[in-house]
């Protein structure tokens, strides 16, 4: 592979669902033959975003036949209007910059702007810039020693002891970055332009095709591609969920199971089927040989502007309590923009 690529962080999309296996015993069922037999002749009514024919085509074709034709389950796809999921990524200048010597964590990265000055910016926290208030939400995970304890209700006490951390650091690397970090991209459109124009190296992406899209509209360089860190990268999740009082939970649970089949996984990640989402497995777990041959098949058709599926997989973490970005966008202004 040709590693002489410009690099866009990318944001990674990702569904996750939790699985029921075989050996494992389904809430009011005693075993997988019991939950099979019980869905034998049912319907699933699966309630999802509706807006792209694309992905609608593929759930009817990629998981309704099969559930059909393998477990006589009919599905009847339920479009509701607005749904939404990505994850953190970066794009970079493979004719610049070689893909092993990218940063993939805030403290190489702060060392990369400080041997590179003025190769780097990225998207102001605040309004139209979510992907900069992710940006900075990770640095709070990386520096404070993982995501974990930002998980659930607002923490003041936990934010108050790191924030002025990540304010120094910021503040630190603001010498070296585009323009002295007197001004800051506010949006996708702002950054790319920029990383098109060679004025930095690094732009950001949330497609799990890396630079692929952005590439092929023109909006980056054709050598544009991705790669990500290897740690907290915030992404958002989509949940099969199923209801207390579901009509058929048998075929519920058949539906959820038969989306995490590797080889239906590699399937909706490639592009040309329409749906082209991250995976919702851990791809290193499969083990037989047709799920092996999916996924690399897949991770092919995904193309060398495209960061390995499972680096992103390993790196996904969810976004935390709605208070958190408020916070840091007002806080971020008052603490590096204006400073």
């Amino acid at each position: 592979m040709n590693n002489k690529f410009k690099f866009v962080t990318l944001a990674i999309v990702s569904l996750f669902f939790s699985r029921f296996a075989s050996a494992e015993v389904a809430p009011g069922f005693n075993t997988w033959d019991d939950v099979k037999a019980a869905a034998d002749g049912g319907q699933v009514n699966v309630y999802m975003w509706g807006g792209s024919d694309a992905i609608n085509g593929f759930v009817d074709d990629f998981y309704g036949v099969p559930l059909k034709n393998d477990y006589n389950i009919a599905l009847n796809r339920m479009p509701l209007a607005g749904t939404v999921d990505a994850v953190n990524q970066v794009l970079s200048d493979s004719a610049r910059n070689d893909y092993e010597d990218m940063p993939r964590n805030y403290g190489f990265l702060t060392k990369w702007i400080s041997d590179n000055p003025g190769r780097f910016t990225y998207i102001r926290p605040g309004k139209g810039g979510f992907v900069g208030t992710r940006f900075v939400k990770q640095i709070f995970f990386e520096l404070s020693g993982g995501q974990e304890q930002w998980v659930g209700p607002y923490n003041e006490e936990l934010y108050n002891k790191w924030a002025p951390k990540v304010w120094a650091l910021l503040n630190s690397w603001e010498k070296d970055l585009h323009r002295d970090g007197e001004t800051y991209p506010t949006n996708n459109a702002e950054m790319h332009a920029l990383f098109a124009n060679g004025e930095v190296d690094m732009s950001f992406t949330q497609s799990p095709r890396g630079a692929g899209p952005t590439n092929s509209a023109g909006t980056t360089p054709p050598t544009s591609r991705a790669f990500a860190f290897y740690d907290n990268m915030i992404g958002d999740f989509n949940y099969w969920a199923i209801p207390y009082n579901a009509p058929n939970k048998a075929a519920a649970l058949v539906y959820a199971n038969l989306v995490l089949e590797p080889t239906l996984q590699a399937a909706q990640v490639q592009p040309a089927n329409g749906f082209c989402c991250g995976w919702g497995i851990s791809t290193a777990k499969v083990t037989s040989s047709d799920g092996v041959a999916a996924i690399q098949d897949a991770q092919n058709n995904l193309g060398d502007a495209a960061e390995d599926q499972g680096i992103l997989a390993r790196a996904l973490v969810s976004d935390i309590a709605a208070e958190y970005q408020d916070k840091i966008e007002a806080d971020w202004q008052a603490n590096v923009l204006l400073k």
